[in-house]
């Protein structure tokens, strides 16, 4: 038991009880209300046993529970977020039907490590070598102090983003592409020189352009180049000279393609298929014409390589990898012998990197809805962190200058209300495409519609948080969404107009795309949980306050739907380049496979019929799940989303982006009627988010954004300090 009168450490956290101090090892005070205190001294002194909410409650709050009940809710979820570590799934956790239970091993600091003097990890010291060597890898491992105060200065300030920053080798022009409201995507040049100039814009085409990568010389932009309406992806090289364009190879259209040149010129690594399942590296050799790329990347591993860079010296790639869609992390192989060695863990989503220098590397990274910043040393792997705001895709010049985009964001749920009595403004389907009452395999509705009567977006949130994957419940009246309002995406409850608005989980685990069960019960949701590589799919029982993961055979998941009973999950599974949509029942006993290739969310009807999309916006499908046969009800011309839609009794209502303009559109299956219910600002809508139908309101709440703003910034390294 650890004594009240002693000076503890706590993970990363020194506490010196008699004196009621609290401070992070970087010597940063910690500020926490008496209550909260009282409630962190229970839990020490009775570690590493429980402590009842009775206990608790009686203690700190005298037996109030009408104030302590929610108050101790409140100081917990304090503590947890104080304690936080990414290598413990919960720093306080909740024993069902017993209390709190501290699982950070408190540990007494001596006064070898005075309190005032910690900067760095110290070892941990127990009186035994076993804890000195623990406490000694936990120092070598852990982050140390952050880099705050950092005066970065604009680059541009356009509106639109601003991204994929690439500084030339000279150090003399900056390359970026800009997006505007019209999703135009524009590739501009910089003269550092002379930044007062306007900057050049290059004649690249229509099409959406991707990372840019100069040539040693400074003289050439190599840079993907898509156009969806075409089915085309190349690689292309523009010379800046003579401002003519070379194709170098096909890419692959429906992923992002990512690029890295040698510093000699002679190869290109790029992100494409490498088999019929997989998706990886190419390496392509440009001292041979009409060369075929080679597979760079592992044919048949359990991941995908993403993003990559070489180190100045071109000895080390560093490589993103992915092995979900809720895990991506940084790795560096060595070129010549093919070592490697992961820098980062537990990451969701990286958002671009560049090597400092040939032993650090400044990472970019997207965690529980926020954008961090990461200086990290390739060979002791030690990281520290940057206080940078909304810090995206960095790039470092030769003379120490930093380039990397401030990107921003709101987040709105809104509503618009649905004329579902009155379709009197649509017209009647072309006879001579379709019959007017029966739907012909192969062939898809027509897209014949009026614009009258549109309402507007009303909104219910809005916020610089995140609200996402909003879902409803008739049966209990409440909304419920994914929000990192308490620092991670946890499961929050409202009522339909999104107030008394309650988080319902403390899952230490970013949560993703809740869904109601058909009777209320229960919420389903995807979170990474305990699994390092894979994902899950799991139940929060809303009586009982708990959670259980559901029985899968399979690593990874999509968002979850229920079958009409509740007695099932519906998902799609990825393999490979494909995926394919399986039933699951609740406790496992039976995995049903639905659909065939490339399906990615369905919704299946009580009458067995199920509702699906597939690919890339491959418009609505429809099938009997008992029959092999499938059929496309609306095409992806007029269908234009993966998960923007929602079934209200005999009509769909979805999302529809055509001739230039963002539609909520509604369509009748028993009329063929198609009729445009509201109209969105351009590129507001998130497009994995949801559509959901509140009954008593006759309306829809969906995920909507402002337009993000994402300028780029520059700050000399010198202001990073001493480099870990």
């Amino acid at each position: 038991m650890i004594k009240q009168d002693k000076k503890i450490r706590i993970g990363d956290i020194i506490i010196d009880f008699e004196k009621k101090i609290m401070r992070e090892v970087n010597g940063e005070p910690i500020q926490i209300q008496k209550k909260v205190w009282q409630v962190l001294q229970l839990l020490v002194i009775h570690y590493p046993g429980y402590v009842s909410r009775d206990v608790l409650i009686k203690e700190v709050w005298q037996d109030n529970y009408l104030v302590g009940d929610k108050a101790l809710n409140t100081a917990i979820w304090h503590l947890r977020k104080i304690f936080h570590n990414d290598d413990i799934e919960t720093p306080i956790e909740t024993r069902r039907g017993k209390g709190y239970q501290l699982v950070i091993q408190p540990v007494e600091v001596t006064n070898i490590f005075p309190f005032q003097s910690l900067k760095t990890s110290p070892i941990l010291t127990a009186g035994i070598v076993a804890s000195v060597l623990l406490g000694f890898s936990l120092w070598f491992f852990s982050p140390v102090a952050p880099i705050t105060n950092l005066s970065p200065e604009s680059v541009t300030n356009h509106p639109g983003l601003e991204i994929f920053s690439s500084v030339s080798p000279d150090g003399n022009q900056l390359a970026y592409l800009h997006i505007n409201m019209h999703k135009e995507y524009e590739v501009f040049i910089q003269n550092l020189n002379q930044k007062k100039l306007p900057p050049q814009r290059l004649d690249l085409g229509k099409g959406i352009k991707s990372t840019l990568v100069w040539s040693s010389n400074s003289e050439k932009i190599y840079y993907a180049h898509k156009i969806f309406d075409e089915n085309y992806c190349m690689i292309k090289r523009y010379h800046l000279k003579s401002q003519s364009i070379d194709d170098i190879a096909q890419c692959r259209l429906s992923r992002n393609v990512y690029l890295a040149l040698s510093h000699d010129d002679k190869h290109l690594l790029f992100t494409g298929k490498i088999n019929d399942t997989s998706y990886g590296l190419l390496q392509l050799d440009l001292t041979q014409m009409n060369k075929k790329p080679v597979i760079f990347s592992c044919e048949n591993c359990d991941h995908q390589d993403k993003d990559v860079a070489y180190s100045p010296d071109g000895k080390y790639l560093a490589i993103s990898r992915r092995t979900n869609k809720l895990s991506e992390n940084l790795f560096v192989r060595n070129i010549e012998s093919g070592d490697e060695s992961q820098l980062t863990f537990n990451e969701t989503d990286l958002v671009g990197f560049s090597w400092l220098d040939k032993k650090h590397l400044l990472v970019a990274s997207r965690k529980h809805g926020t954008y961090k910043s990461m200086l990290i040393n390739r060979e002791s792997k030690v990281i520290k962190h940057i206080d940078f705001t909304g810090f995206s895709y960095p790039s470092v010049s030769n003379n120490g200058s930093i380039y990397y985009s401030e990107r921003g964001f709101v987040s709105r749920l809104t509503t618009i209300e649905l004329p579902l009595k009155k379709i009197n403004q649509a017209v009647e389907p072309q006879t001579s495409q379709i019959k007017k009452t029966q739907i012909q395999l192969g062939q898809s509705t027509p897209v014949s519609y009026i614009e009258k009567n549109y309402v507007i977006p009303r909104s219910l949130l809005e916020s610089k948080l995140s609200f996402r994957s909003p879902h409803y419940s008739n049966s209990t009246k409440q909304l419920v969404y994914a929000s990192n309002e308490s620092g991670r995406y946890e499961l929050w409850v409202s009522d339909a107009n999104a107030e008394n608005r309650q988080k319902i989980t403390a899952f230490e685990h970013d949560i993703y795309y809740p869904r109601w069960s058909p009777d209320g019960s229960e919420i389903a949701f995807l979170s990474r949980g305990k699994l390092k590589d894979n994902n899950a799919i799991y139940i929060y029982d809303v009586e009982k306050k708990e959670i259980r993961q559901l029985p899968s055979p399979f690593a990874n998941h999509n968002r979850p739907t229920w079958s009409h009973d509740g007695r099932s999950i519906i998902t799609a599974v990825e393999s490979g380049e494909s995926s394919f949509i399986y039933q699951i029942t609740l406790d496992g006993s039976m995995t049903q496979k639905l659909t065939s290739d490339f399906a990615r969310y369905a919704v299946l009807k009580e009458n067995g019929v199920l509702f699906y999309t597939k690919g890339y916006n491959d418009g609505l499908w429809i099938k009997n799940v008992s029959e092999k046969q499938e059929k496309k009800i609306l095409s992806g011309d007029i269908f234009s989303t993966k998960y923007n839609w929602t079934l209200i009794d005999n009509t769909v209502v979805f999302h529809s982006l055509s001739d230039n303009a963002s539609r909520v559109m509604q369509f009748d299956f028993n009329s063929q009627k198609l009729s445009v219910v509201g109209v969105l600002e351009e590129n507001s809508l998130v497009t994995d988010g949801s559509f959901t139908y509140q009954e008593n309101e006759n309306r829809i709440v969906i995920n909507q954004t402002r337009f993000p703003q994402a300028d780029i910034k520059t700050i000399n390294i010198a202001q990073l300090g001493e480099l870990p």
